[in-house]
């Protein structure tokens, strides 16, 4: 017993330069297989440790089991990471979610953390948003304790150790924020601020858990006409944690990845990297009932540690099942025509910049006919001004000023174009929020 102990306590406390407490707790093998870029993508019980955010985007109940064996292979095989969640969403109102994550060192060294979340989409409150947006919030219980038995008890009263002397557990409180915005049709920003409390979990010596934020870019692209590929996810992740150890490649870290789902088979790939690891995952999906709307899936990871080396890498497995009719969405076909309409009238006024270029031809009919009239009457005002027989006033203009007042007219026509077309952008989301408010 006390070799075990004293080799557990060396790995504790010797790797303190690459991770301390409640640094690495996740345990989905979904977000492990994208190497936790995961900030902006959120769409699953995992997001309650990367960004509560995006839990309103589950629209069925969730519960959800992880197990996880970090760093396969070392002496110490007693390293074990579980987790367990469940997930409530409410129409109108949001989704509630509980998640309780256990990490254990053998016998000797164990944290426990507990969590609350909440998270909404706005639109369900404020009506007049274009875009979706959603918000979380975790309230986060922390602890961690070392167990000993009478034998270690001995030994560490025969070292003197001030700190395991003093006690053997500590807690603390804290909270995390989440955003995530829809940017267009497929592009979606992430923001998470975690530990925004100061959480003191020092037994003896102050030990504050340190602050941590992260963004990121999820571009979700589905293939309507693909007959292989249904839907692909490329995610890129920065993130830092405001400790205060280490160099700064021990604060920041990138990470990216990339998810593709099969249209006519249930198995999803995924494969990322960061600074600290590369992984590989693969998930598989199982309906159970179509009329319960209950579906089993089956996630695994694999990812192989950069700076701890003599070790198998880190497996993860997880089972997600969900189960329940979806709650409705509000507005949610309003909101994607008005998202669709945006992009291709900005796509619109961007083509009319480059000159020697026709105009796409499948935009909004009203839009192209109101606009075209407009730019034609403009011109032939334009060019009957320039075929009037010019005065002897008119005669004894020099040719630069000419010139001035050419480009003025041409400033003017351009001012003139953009403010119809902003006019024709407001006009057509006005009706359809109408269409949205009748339906």
């Amino acid at each position: 017993m006390k070799n075990k102990f004293i080799l557990l306590i060396m790995f504790v406390f010797s790797y303190s330069s690459l991770f301390c407490a409640f640094q690495y707790i996740d345990t989905s093998a979904r977000a492990k297989g994208l190497a936790g870029a995961f900030v902006a993508l959120a769409d699953d019980v995992s997001a309650i440790l990367h960004n509560p955010a995006g839990l309103r985007q589950i629209l069925v109940k969730t519960v959800y089991f992880s197990y996880s064996l970090p760093y396969l292979g070392l002496p110490i095989d007693a390293l074990n990471l579980v987790g367990l969640s469940y997930l409530h969403p409410i129409a109108s109102i949001g989704c509630f979610g509980f998640n309780y994550t256990y990490f254990g060192a053998g016998n000797v060294y164990k944290e426990n953390l507990v969590c609350l979340s909440y998270s909404n989409k706005l639109n369900d409150f404020f009506e007049d948003l274009s875009t979706e947006i959603y918000t979380g919030i975790n309230l986060k219980i922390l602890s961690h304790s070392y167990i000993l038995d009478k034998e270690a008890q001995q030994l560490v009263e025969y070292l003197g150790d001030p700190v395991l002397t003093k006690g053997i557990s500590a807690t603390a409180f804290t909270l995390d924020l989440g955003s995530i915005i829809r940017l267009g049709r497929i592009v979606y920003l992430g923001f998470s601020f975690n530990n925004l409390l100061p959480a003191d979990v020092g037994i003896y010596y102050e030990d504050i858990v340190p602050q941590e934020l992260k963004t990121g870019l999820s571009f979700r692209r589905p293939f309507e006409d693909n007959e292989i590929i249904s839907k692909l996810n490329v995610n890129c992740d920065i993130s830092y944690r405001a400790q205060t150890w280490g160099e700064l490649s021990d604060k920041l870290n990138f990470h990216t990845s990339l998810e593709m789902y099969f249209r006519n088979f249930p198995i999803t790939l995924r494969t990322g990297v960061n600074l600290d690891n590369f992984s590989l995952g693969v998930s598989y999906l199982r309906n159970i009932s179509k009329t319960k709307n209950m579906n089993l899936e089956i996630h695994y990871s694999f990812s192989l540690p950069f700076r701890i080396v003599d070790n198998y890498g880190n497996h993860n497995i997880s089972l997600v099942y969900n189960f329940g009719q979806p709650i409705i969405e509000k507005k949610k076909e309003a909101i994607e025509e008005k998202i669709k309409i945006r992009e291709e009238i900005i796509e619109e006024i961007f083509k009319e910049e480059k000159p020697q270029q026709s105009p796409p031809q499948e935009l909004r009919k009203d839009l192209i006919e109101s606009t075209t009239s407009q730019i034609k009457t403009q011109q032939e005002s334009i060019e009957s001004q320039q075929l009037t027989p010019p005065t002897t006033s008119q005669q004894l203009i020099e040719p630069k000023k000419q010139d001035s007042q050419l480009k003025k007219e041409k400033d003017k026509t351009k001012k003139t174009k953009e403010e119809n077309i902003e006019d024709d952008i407001m006009k057509k989301l006005l009706e359809l929020e109408k269409e949205g408010t009748q339906q």
